[in-house]
């Protein structure tokens, strides 16, 4: 009975030749497992659908295996049509864990960054930053000293509760600027009226992008929460 039972099973799987991948470990020069599976998970895909939703499992699996070749050559090879809302969730992998090729590919495969970088997203960036890094030390400097401002001493610093993640926020970004770049960064990020917020924003990363690269400013979209 078994037999019969597993006779069928691989008489099913056989019937779908064209998602099956074969694959010789002993082969001279064979590809490293990673690639075979991904390539594998592709062509599965491939010969189901061509809409970009249903290739994210394996584009986030690229990212997460920091496979940009594969990323390249099998999904964004012109047979899927990329929307940059599609790849929000991608393009913040690639942020949060520093993957800069894949950064290139999505905003070149349709990554719409004005669109993407909102408000709260970029607090969101700023806010999962490493705590071995630098960047994470002076933001937490500053926080640190409006905590002082605002309570006084005597209240419980971050640093004793290591295991709570500090939330971040812009003015704290905008003060980290400030020591590095003075006036160049005059107001990024500082506007404490919440209906002028975003178009503070706007205003303040448009001047400093013209005064440190010496270009005609781009300009920034409305930045919703």
């Amino acid at each position: 009975e078994n037999i019969l039972k597993w006779t069928k099973l691989i008489q099913n799987i056989m019937a779908k030749e064209h998602i099956l991948t074969v694959h010789n470990s002993e082969q001279e020069n064979s590809e490293e497992m990673d690639t075979i599976i991904l390539k594998a998970l592709v062509k599965a895909c491939k010969s189901q659908t061509n809409e970009a939703q249903e290739y994210l499992d394996e584009l986030k699996l690229a990212v997460a295996w920091n496979r940009v070749d594969i990323a390249k050559s099998e999904i964004f090879n012109g047979d899927v049509e990329w929307k940059s809302c599609d790849l929000e969730d991608v393009m913040l992998d690639a942020l949060v864990n520093d993957k800069p090729q894949f950064v290139r590919l999505f905003i070149d495969n349709g990554m719409n960054m004005y669109d993407f970088l909102t408000y709260g997203r970029l607090q969101e960036l700023y806010r999962s930053i490493s705590q071995k890094c630098l960047l994470y030390e002076l933001l937490l400097r500053k926080l640190e000293e409006h905590r002082l401002t605002i309570t006084g001493i005597n209240t419980p610093s971050y640093r004793d509760f290591p295991e709570n993640k500090p939330k971040f926020t812009l003015c704290e970004v905008s003060k980290v600027l400030k020591d590095f770049l003075h006036d160049a960064c005059k107001g990024i990020f500082q506007e404490s009226n919440s209906s002028r917020k975003h178009t503070g924003v706007k205003k303040s990363i448009a001047e400093l992008n013209s005064k440190l690269r010496g270009q005609r400013p781009f300009t920034m979209p409305a930045l919703s929460r």
